[in-house]
């Protein structure tokens, strides 16, 4: 199920973030936003998913992950 769920999920992300971008950010508001997606729907913390180590089962991430402190620090505003 899982397999099936995420690139779901994934894709929609995509599609939901395609008209909006940020300036001035490493990150795209869409990479934060997956990294908290892939926590929640896995049961792991924020941590976790911060590390590619981790999203080795999956070609679909983001080709850069945010750290933890810049997920935590940009999901607050």
């Amino acid at each position: 199920m899982e397999r099936e769920l995420w690139p779901l999920l994934y894709r929609e992300l995509q599609e939901a973030a395609r008209a909006f971008r940020q300036k001035y950010v490493h990150f795209q508001p869409w990479a934060v936003a997956a990294v908290l997606l892939w926590a929640a729907r896995h049961d792991r913390p924020v941590s976790g998913a911060c590390h590619e180590r981790h999203w080795s089962t999956t070609r679909r991430r983001p080709a850069t992950l945010p750290s933890q402190p810049t997920v935590s620090r940009r999901s607050r505003s």
